[in-house]
């Protein structure tokens, strides 16, 4: 066994990495010699304990084995494993193509291996999430990814070489850049996703620190896609759910009349002074307070639809606190368990 290492100055650690060369020669038992890089950490002979038969006919003995020697009568035997599931794979079409047959094997190299690491995480040991308790065979398995490349295509170009193929470069330009787009939009929020801002800085943002107002007030993705579907410019003019004043514009996704933002500036039938109609529509601690509301709530506030007026300030005030006292009480109600739970459990 010989044993040479190679050490680099540490002027760049990048391109120059330290590592140990490790040449085994078998000669005693064959003539097969290994080269090795960083696999034999150290270089020492050992004595395996063998056996054989049982009860007195039973022999044990030991063998002077190295640590290079035990790693490959470990491990040779794996590529007749993958060779025979490189042949179940069953990937193959007659061309004249000679490049083909390369291609085809390392796919179906791919799928082994594929294969291989599903059952590692199917095992559980990486992952307790990831654990099943019955993996599939490698058969549905390979079923399942000839499912997922018969949908995929390389018009979206969402993988690295996509551009480059025949069906990609034959589109137009509008829908080469359309699909460039959407590429370039997912892989962007995916990297911003990721150690984009620190907690520091969120709490910074979400509460009112250092004399500052806050800057974040919610997800409002849910909102966002209200004001997006606002349908306005309508000929008929239909009554406002919030203020009760005639309006020509409505949400696309609750179909029903409401005074767009900023529409206190209109002329013609502007809403009452102070009022979002928009906004108080599908804010949770207005629910109650609108004109079609007005019939949920008690007192001769809520009668008639013909006397509602727009709530002022003061009522708005206070109902903000009543919404929020019976969130809570809707929220202390989902945690304690029922009584048929309580029951069982005495």
């Amino acid at each position: 066994m010989a044993v040479k290492a190679f050490k680099f100055p540490n002027t760049d650690p990048t391109l120059h990495k330290n590592y140990a060369r490790v040449h085994v020669s078998f000669q005693s038992t064959s003539s097969c010699n290994i080269s090795t890089v960083n696999a034999v950490s150290e270089v020492k002979a050992d004595v395996h304990k063998k056996e054989r038969g049982q009860g007195r006919t039973k022999c044990t003995w030991g063998i002077k084995i190295k640590d290079a020697r035990d790693l490959y009568l470990q491990t040779y035997g794996q590529i007749d494993t993958i060779d025979h599931q490189i042949q179940n794979c069953g990937l193959f079409y007659r061309t004249k193509k000679y490049w083909h047959s390369p291609m085809l094997h390392g796919k179906a190299f791919a799928i082994v291996i594929a294969y291989d690491m599903y059952l590692e995480c199917a095992e559980g040991h990486l992952d307790e999430l990831w654990k099943v308790d019955k993996p599939v065979d490698f058969w549905t398995f390979r079923e399942k990814l000839s499912f997922g490349m018969l949908q995929c295509s390389p018009k979206a170009r969402k993988y690295p070489g996509d551009a480059k193929m025949c069906i990609a470069t034959q589109q137009n330009a509008a829908n080469r850049a359309s699909s460039c787009s959407l590429t370039n939009s997912s892989a962007s929020s995916s990297v911003e996703c990721i150690d984009n801002v620190s907690k520091a800085q969120l709490m910074d943002a979400s509460h009112n620190t250092h004399s500052q107002k806050a800057q974040l007030v919610g997800n409002l993705d849910q909102f966002t896609k209200h004001l997006d579907s606002i349908i306005t410019g309508k000929k008929h003019a239909t009554i406002c759910v919030v203020c009760g004043v005639p309006a020509s514009a409505s949400c696309g996704i609750c179909k029903v009349a409401l005074h767009p933002p900023a529409s206190n500036r209109a002329k013609k039938n502007p809403p009452p002074a102070g009022s979002n109609c928009f906004v108080d529509y599908n804010n949770t601690h207005f629910y109650g307070l609108a004109k079609c509301d007005c019939a949920l709530i008690s007192g001769d506030y809520g009668k008639h639809k013909a006397n509602y007026k727009y709530p002022n300030a003061r009522c708005k005030q206070v109902q903000s606190p009543y919404i929020k006292r019976l969130e809570q009480e809707q929220m202390e109600s989902a945690s304690l368990p029922s009584d048929s739970t309580n029951q069982a459990s005495v």
